[in-house]
């Protein structure tokens, strides 16, 4: 549920900047524009939108033609997620911090105890570059 505050709110920031946000427009493509936009983003109902900038908020959920038009100007992410069971006393005072621990060498890896009903339980999450995936493995092999 954490994620619908974080979504309005930044929306709601992006708003206050003039910045319009088009939802449940399927976009079909992208093109340089003419005379003082520099695109023109087509949507799958026929409309047209003139703009400067365009952010691609898509995960990986972009059309064909749109992926293989930016498919050098995107980096795909890997997202990993785990917690395990309860973890013992000695580890758990080991790596103990208010704080999560994190390596961004090549992309994002962090962990962190949780707390609360889940106490005692370790949170990791990673997320990788496509290419990222296999130097990462052989870190934690290390």
């Amino acid at each position: 549920m954490l994620w619908k505050f974080y979504k309005k709110g930044l929306a709601s920031a992006c708003s206050s900047l003039g910045v319009s946000i088009f939802e449940g427009s399927p976009v079909v493509s992208i093109k340089s524009g003419e005379k003082g936009a520099r695109w023109i983003v087509h949507t799958d109902s026929g409309s047209k939108v003139s703009t400067n900038h365009v952010v691609l908020c898509a995960s990986s959920h972009l059309s064909h033609e749109v992926d293989g038009q930016y498919a050098r100007a995107s980096v795909p992410m890997y997202t990993y997620i785990m917690v395990t069971k309860r973890i013992g006393l000695a580890l758990q005072e080991a790596i103990a911090s208010p704080l999560m621990v994190c390596d961004d060498r090549n992309a994002l890896a962090y962990y962190r105890l949780l707390t609360g009903e889940h106490s005692g339980r370790l949170l990791s999450v990673v997320c990788l570059f496509r290419f990222a995936l296999s130097s990462y493995w052989c870190i934690l092999n290390d």
